[in-house]
């Protein structure tokens, strides 16, 4: 899959090759509201989408707010900024982190107080899965280059206390209902589920299968809480952070193996640049 190096993070782009655009969108939408999380918990006017796929989370957004906000949004896929390009009136999208940053500066020359947000949906846990240690130093580059007054976060990323065994009641009951073909495809690549960290991985990831070959090889936990938070720089401080389980994961866990999770999977932070 891997094609010419065209920008950084292309490579990424071409290792996560999508099987079935359709389904990976319609995935996407179900947790959109969870993802306008950042809306009222910041005064940003300037919002760039980092890995904005289709687009379908600043349309959401200029949809209910007009033009009360900047939106840009930058993907490294070319296929997802073609989707986010149509219907995407009154959204900028690229695929060049130049012309993001060349467009915040154009703006900020009549709108000198208006500050900015990168937001990063689901985004950390496939740059470190997928990208060399280069593109990873450049993406975090980004990040905390001080360009923006705000990082929003919103990702799959457990607490340390996720690194213990697992409950063998709730491994055996995982293999006796789990699809075998699956389980074993992920323990071959992730490791055994009698692991915690593992069992709560495959239960994350076991509902998809029309894009099967891709998510079984992703990491979704290559990054713990704690982790994240001993890399924020000095210069910016927490405004708002939450760890949780999403509560329709909670509850198809226990429809389908009758285990319930207690878990947090997924983490929200925003940070603020201290003047």
């Amino acid at each position: 899959m891997k094609t010419l190096y065209l920008h950084p993070f292309l490579k990424s782009a071409m290792l996560t090759k999508i099987t079935n655009m359709s389904a990976y969108t319609e995935e996407m939408k179900k947790t959109l509201l969870d993802k306008c999380y950042f809306i009222d918990k910041m005064d940003a006017k300037i919002i760039v989408d980092f890995g904005c796929a289709d687009g379908t989370l600043l349309k959401f957004i200029r949809d209910i707010f007009g033009d009360a906000f900047l939106l840009i949004g930058y993907d490294n896929n070319l296929e997802m900024i073609e989707l986010a390009c149509q219907g995407g009136e009154g959204v900028h999208f690229f695929s060049q982190w130049g012309q993001v940053l060349d467009l915040m500066q154009s703006y900020k020359k009549d709108h000198a107080d208006a500050k900015s947000a990168i937001v990063l949906n689901s985004v950390i846990h496939e740059v470190l899965d997928y990208c060399d240690s280069q593109e990873i130093d450049e993406f975090w580059g980004r990040v905390w280059s001080g360009d923006f007054d705000f990082v929003c976060v919103r990702d799959m990323m457990p607490n340390p206390n996720i690194n213990r065994c697992a409950d063998p009641f709730e491994v055996t009951k995982v293999r006796v209902k789990a699809d075998p073909d699956k389980l074993q495809a992920f323990e071959s690549i992730q490791g055994s589920i009698t692991s915690n960290k593992n069992l709560v991985h495959y239960l994350l990831k076991y509902r998809y299968s029309v894009n099967w070959e891709r998510e079984v090889r992703e990491n979704y936990f290559p990054l713990t809480t704690q982790q994240y938070l001993a890399m924020i720089p000095d210069s910016y401080c927490i405004d708002y952070y939450v760890e949780y389980l999403l509560p329709f994961i909670k509850w198809k866990v226990i429809e389908d193996f009758g285990i319930t999770l207690n878990d947090s999977t997924h983490v929200k932070v925003i940070v603020r640049k201290i003047k």
